[in-house]
């Protein structure tokens, strides 16, 4: 390979197969045993991106003049489309500045967030846009206008029902695919404030959660469906730290981590807010705090199971209802032995 160029590994778990890009060609090859398979042959532009569609028949290549479908078997392109570029039509619409733009490579569909101005009636207007265009039947599914800020990261479900689209401040949207209609704002827990570091916006693959990541190495996961916050854990180069919004049990949320240097936890004094005392590792009451809520029990099942976890937080608030109870009832008993 003359320098660094595109790369994939196939999807389908028993199919060894990797693609490059290297000058005009993009190779396929089994990566067990080295062999190659074929190669195919692209004459315009640069190739910036390759990915194996879920079927494991096909590899999508995009580059700055094309998007491209190419059947594996007869190494040949079944689609090929021009891509959107700014201020040229594309499917028959007037396209902006793109602000954002992704394909999804499965169901030939394409995304697009634009701003657009253009001079009418004596007055400039300017509009920030979505568009939807079905890229393998040449038309465009839908196209919205309902937006005060400019879109930098857009997803689509697999169902293409609905899709997500987060502003640089950190609004985050479902909308109907159909109708162009708002839906439903995610909560924001904790506030993002801005998306401008934002790596990645997608689906899980059960397409019941919508996952966030930035460069801070921070995750973010919400319930797709109700759009609630469900936990929040960290890229750290040796452990582990989970982290959930509160509950009617924990105050403070749910930990699961074996990283307890990284919890701070602090006793405020109600006479003087403002002077925290911090308790430490070495602190009974942190170890008993570790103790009641570093639970993974209840972090996992709250992000994989959430009726599973409200169970386990009835049994627990039950348990808390009893031993509350346990505790009146000894007392009672030594004040009246006294």
């Amino acid at each position: 390979i003359s320098f660094f160029q595109p790369i994939a590994f196939s999807k389908k778990k028993d199919q060894n197969l990797i693609a490059y890009v290297d000058r005009k060609k993009i190779y396929l090859r089994d990566f067990k045993n080295g062999l190659l398979l074929k190669h195919f042959d692209f004459r315009k532009g640069s190739i910036k991106h390759i990915e194996f569609c879920y079927d494991s028949q096909t590899l999508f290549s995009e580059s700055y003049s094309n998007l491209t479908w190419w059947d594996i078997e007869w190494g040949r392109p079944i689609l090929n489309v021009e891509s959107p570029r700014d201020k040229f039509p594309f499917y028959g619409h007037k396209i902006g500045k793109i602000t954002y733009s992704k394909v999804d490579v499965d169901n030939f569909i394409c995304l697009i967030a634009d701003n657009y101005s253009e001079y009418r009636k004596n007055h400039s207007i300017s509009e920030n846009r979505v568009h939807l265009f079905d890229l393998k039947n040449g038309h465009s599914v839908q196209f919205t206008t309902d937006y005060q800020e400019n879109i930098e990261l857009l997803c689509i479900d697999s169902k293409m029902k609905t899709f997500i689209s987060a502003s640089k401040y950190g609004n985050i949207i479902k909308w109907n695919v159909e109708t162009g209609e708002k839906m439903h704002v995610f909560s924001e827990y904790p506030s993002l404030k801005s998306l401008k570091q934002i790596q990645f916006l997608e689906f899980r693959k059960n397409g019941n959660q919508l996952v966030i990541g930035n460069t801070n190495g921070e995750v973010y996961f919400w319930d797709y469906l109700t759009g609630e916050f469900l936990a929040k854990t960290y890229n750290l180069d040796h452990g582990y730290l989970w982290i959930t919004p509160p509950d009617i049990f924990a105050p403070n949320g749910w930990l699961f981590t074996d990283r307890p240097d990284l919890v701070s936890l602090i006793e405020m004094n109600k006479d003087d807010n403002k002077n925290p005392i911090f308790i430490y590792e070495d602190d009974k009451r942190f170890k008993e705090y570790m103790k009641i809520y570093n639970d993974k029990e209840m972090v996992l099942t709250r992000l994989n199971d959430y009726q599973r976890y409200q169970e386990l937080l009835n049994i627990r608030l039950e348990n808390k209802k009893i031993i509350k109870n346990q505790l009146q009832s000894q007392l009672k008993v030594k004040l009246l032995s006294e």
